[in-house]
């Protein structure tokens, strides 16, 4: 009866120690998995954390390159738009212009003609001095037979010319017409102005 309980308590031993064995075994994979899941979880963490603020820092520099983008779109928008207003003006300034050089090619021979007739060049203007004494409204006749008018004085510049051109002539018509008593205005219907 001995060697039975013997050899009964040596399997026991020998199953109490594989037991033993296996339940350290067991605790340490647990606990190997728990710390291995712990460090698996802790570095997804971290690695979405890092993606996650990777991806707002590229997300405000869109941002920021966007409403860069947007300003340089308005600004361009604009400068577009002065440029086709310049163009617009220049285009307006050659139609005139190109009127202009008609309408001087036109009239050129009428002004040589009129300048060898005595008229008077001074700035854009031609003047004429008649050595005949006539009314007002004859003299401005005579001037709209010529497709001109009885001078206008625009500026000091120009009343001086004509004080000179006048010389020791006294008397001379210019174009300006009573209204009222003491209402004056010039032949193209401005209002004169003292000074």
């Amino acid at each position: 009866a001995f060697w039975p309980t013997a050899l009964c308590l040596g399997v026991m031993c020998i199953l109490q120690a594989t037991l033993n064995i296996t339940l350290r075994l067991n605790f340490n994979l647990e606990a190997e998995t728990d710390l291995l899941n712990t460090s698996f979880y802790n570095l997804t963490i971290d690695e979405l954390r890092n993606t996650c603020t990777d991806l707002l820092k590229e997300k405000n520099r869109l941002h920021l390159d966007r409403d860069q983008l947007q300003i340089r779109n308005t600004n361009l928008g604009k400068e577009r738009d002065e440029i086709k207003a310049s163009n617009n003006n220049l285009v307006k300034e050659k139609d005139e212009l190109t009127k202009n050089k008609d309408t001087l090619q036109r009239m050129f021979p009428k002004i040589v003609a009129l300048i060898s007739l005595g008229w008077i060049h001074f700035h854009s203007s031609l003047y004429y001095i008649s050595t005949v004494k006539k009314s007002w409204g004859m003299s401005r006749v005579e001037c709209k037979m010529n497709d001109a008018d009885l001078v206008i004085i625009n500026s000091k510049e120009e009343e001086d010319f004509i004080i000179k051109l006048l010389g020791n002539k006294s008397q001379a018509w210019v174009g300006l017409k009573m209204i009222t008593g003491m209402e004056w205005k010039w032949v193209d219907d401005r209002k004169l102005s003292s000074g």
